[in-house]
Order: C-alpha cells, then sequence, then structure tokens
C-alpha cells in the first residue's frame, strides 16, 4: 500500500515530467495595418506673399484700415512657439519647443555663410484691428539694416516674422477640427480678407463690406484639444502663459505638425477675458530649413554663451 512518501514522489514526477514537455506555442502575431498617409488639416494664419512686417501690416491695413499697432523690444518675457527637424527613427518628423528670449537681441547665423554668427535685433508687435481681433507677432531684423526696422514705417518695414499669431472672438474652422482648402482665418476676418481691396480700379465684390457676425462663445479648451487629436497625429506642447494684460491662457497651448506642402507647422490656444472666450492660432517657423534661419542653433549657442559669460564671471570673483 502506498503511503504518503510514496504519493509525494509521484506527484513530483509528474511535475517533472510535466515540466520538461515542449513549451507552448506564441500566440499568432496580427499584422498591424499601416499608418494612413498623413494629410495637411490647417493652413497658414494669413495669405502673405513675403513672411515680412511689411507685408502683413499692408494686409491689415487693407482689411482693418483703423488698425493700431503698437511695438516694444523683445525682454526676458518674450517666447514664442519654434519647430525643428527630428531625425530619430520613431519620432515626429519635427519637434516643438518654446524659444525664450534673454533680451532685445538673438544670436543668429548669416543665411550666406553657416559659420558666420550675426545678431538679430527683436521687437513684439501688438495689433488690434477692432473689439474681437488682435494679432501679436514677434519680429526679427539684422543689428546692421539700418531701417529694416522703424515703429513709424512699419509698411516699409523688412524685419521678418518669427512668429505671427491671431487672437479672435471665434474660432477658426482648423480649430474644429475641419480641413481647410485655403489660408482662411476665422469666419469674419476670412470674409473681410475677400473683400480687401489693394487697389481702386476693379470693382467692389458682392457681399462687401460683410456684416458683422454675432457672438458665439466655442469649444473650451479641453474640446479644442479633442478636435485637434482627430485630425493631426503629433501635437505637441506650447506656451504654458504669455504676456497680455488682457487676455489669460485658460489651459497650456496645443501645437500640430503639418505635413507637406505645408512649411509651417501651427499652434492653438484658448484664452479668457472676464467672462468672455477668446482663440489663438498661431504660424510655427521651421528652423534650420535651407541654411536660412536655424533659430534653435542660435537659441542653443546664445543660452551657451550667457552661461560661460557667468562662469567667467563667477571665477573673477
Amino acid at each position: 500500500m502506498y503511503n504518503i512518501h510514496h504519493l509525494r514522489a509521484g506527484v513530483a514526477w509528474v511535475v517533472l515530467l510535466v515540466g520538461c514537455g515542449a513549451p507552448p506555442p506564441p500566440p499568432p502575431v496580427t499584422p498591424t495595418a499601416p499608418l494612413p498617409p498623413l494629410e495637411r488639416a490647417c493652413q497658414e494664419v494669413l495669405p502673405l506673399g513675403e513672411r515680412t512686417v511689411g507685408e502683413w501690416v499692408r494686409l491689415v491695413r487693407s482689411i482693418a484700415p483703423r488698425a493700431t499697432f503698437a511695438t516694444r523690444p523683445c525682454d526676458a518675457k518674450t517666447a514664442w512657439p519654434i519647430a525643428f527637424a527630428e531625425s530619430e527613427p520613431g519620432k515626429p518628423p519635427i519637434g516643438i519647443g518654446v524659444l525664450r528670449m534673454e533680451g532685445d537681441a538673438l544670436l543668429t547665423f548669416d543665411a550666406r555663410d553657416r559659420e558666420a554668427p550675426t545678431v538679430k535685433l527683436c521687437a513684439e508687435i501688438d495689433a488690434r484691428l477692432d473689439e474681437n481681433h488682435r494679432f501679436w507677432a514677434t519680429a526679427l531684423y539684422e543689428s546692421g539694416d539700418d531701417g529694416a526696422f522703424d515703429p513709424q514705417k512699419l509698411e516699409s518695414s523688412r524685419a521678418e516674422l518669427a512668429w505671427l499669431e491671431l487672437r479672435s472672438r471665434s474660432p477658426s474652422p482648423c480649430m474644429l477640427g475641419r480641413r481647410e482648402e485655403a489660408a482662411a482665418p476665422e469666419p469674419e476676418l476670412a470674409a473681410r480678407l475677400r473683400c480687401a481691396r489693394r487697389e481702386w480700379v476693379t470693382p467692389i465684390a458682392d457681399g462687401c463690406p460683410p456684416a458683422a457676425a454675432a457672438r458665439v462663445d466655442g469649444p473650451d479648451a479641453a474640446a479644442l484639444a479633442a478636435a485637434l487629436a482627430r485630425t493631426h497625429r503629433f501635437t505637441f506642447a506650447g506656451r504654458d502663459a504669455v504676456r497680455d494684460g488682457e487676455l489669460r491662457l485658460a489651459a497650456p497651448e496645443r501645437c500640430v505638425y503639418e505635413p507637406p506642402p505645408a512649411v509651417r507647422d501651427a499652434c492653438f490656444a484658448v484664452y479668457t477675458r472676464g467672462g468672455e472666450r477668446w482663440y489663438g492660432r498661431g504660424d510655427v517657423t521651421r528652423t534650420g530649413t535651407g541654411g536660412v534661419k536655424n533659430y534653435v542653433d542660435s537659441y542653443l549657442t546664445f543660452q551657451l554663451l550667457k552661461r560661460l559669460e557667468r562662469e567667467r564671471k563667477a571665477q573673477q570673483k
């Protein structure tokens, strides 16, 4: 008769035989479907032929003759989103960061000679078209180019637009998750662009001037982020605060990658002013393209020089 010792030995042999058997086959690998091709969803804020302050101001005045422009040099509170190329596998084609100025000048590189550093001065421009539309811009211009930026003659300015943001009371179609076919900001401003007159020979178009649109609050920041996620595969964090005496960010800014033929990316924000809701939409400059600009290298170089200067002063003390 088996005793308890025989029973334990039998169980041990069974466990050993089972353990020596062939491992179970791995589960079948389900092939993943290829991702659909990227499609451009958002156009640029304005149809500008040249990305200069002069071109922008002339277009604004054609749709809002009474627009006012206030300028000031950049300082340590100046910041705007920039995009830079990514080449690592598995990463989006671009990355987006926030460039934060140290003062009113930015060390950059000559477009004709990538080894030649140069200094560009920086200015901020606050343009107010009416009670429902504003633009916020950052301009860069070479320090040795006399007359490139004159606050009294902005229409003739050669300064480049490093950042251009429309802030309005109504969201643009792209912010609502709809694809845009042409450069068109929010509907009321788009109607004004259709009626804009650069010359006085052609007759006035039908329906011009357009009637003012009714003010209806659009989606909040959470709904905006959800809408952008439906139309964009790659999204990024932008600014978490802006310098503005009236508007406050309701949530951190959201930026998106736009595939070719787009040459700029876009950032979107929801602002609040009292009980009002405002919407920001900005064009993001891509840096280092064709060696024309490289704000990222410029920014990092500037930060390095500032650190070396601090270390030098510390050693002297």
